[in-house]
């Protein structure tokens, strides 16, 4: 007979408190910002990650550090916090992790490999989150830009972030 799940499920001194559940090959993972207990700022730990079966939520096993926020080349000192990461499956069957560095309005991706940890995110993509931001704040700061001097730089946004999943 399987155990009863119960809350919390983590174990005692662990808080993922936005953790986001993903199933992936008939396990449950929960991925989320890792706080550090009693300490004054949120989310100062590295990503963590933790699975249960999808038949049985009552058997939790703890996955490790899925990605260290020193990885990051603009957190080489790791005085960064990292903010509420996001998982998805990509069109060609790897696992990407989504993340943010707390206020600095940067976003990052990484490709997860079961069973290995990798290195962090490469410099394209961040050059194409930087695109992709400069983009925005002009769509939103000038309205009235011309349509095609807009589709352009949609356009090119798109194509660098294209360009940052298949590099």
């Amino acid at each position: 007979m399987k155990r009863q799940a119960v809350n919390p499920y983590l174990p005692q001194g662990e808080y993922i408190p936005d953790g986001e559940p993903y199933v992936f090959d008939d396990r449950v993972y929960v991925y989320g910002s890792h706080h550090r207990f009693d300490y004054p700022m949120f989310c100062a730990n590295d990503y963590v990650c933790y699975s249960a079966p999808v038949n049985d939520l009552s058997d939790w096993r703890f996955e490790g550090i899925i990605y260290r926020k020193k990885q990051d080349p603009k957190n080489r000192l790791g005085l960064r916090l990292l903010f509420a990461p996001d998982v998805a499956v990509g069109a060609d069957g790897r696992y990407y992790l989504y993340y943010a560095f707390d206020f600095m309005g940067i976003m990052g991706v990484i490709l997860l490999k079961k069973g290995k940890m990798l290195n962090g995110a490469k410099w394209f993509g961040k050059v194409s989150t930087a695109v992709l931001y400069v983009v925005m704040f002009i769509l939103i700061l000038a309205p009235n830009i011309q349509e095609q001097i807009a589709n352009t730089l949609i356009v090119l946004s798109g194509f660098l972030l294209l360009m940052s999943f298949i590099l």
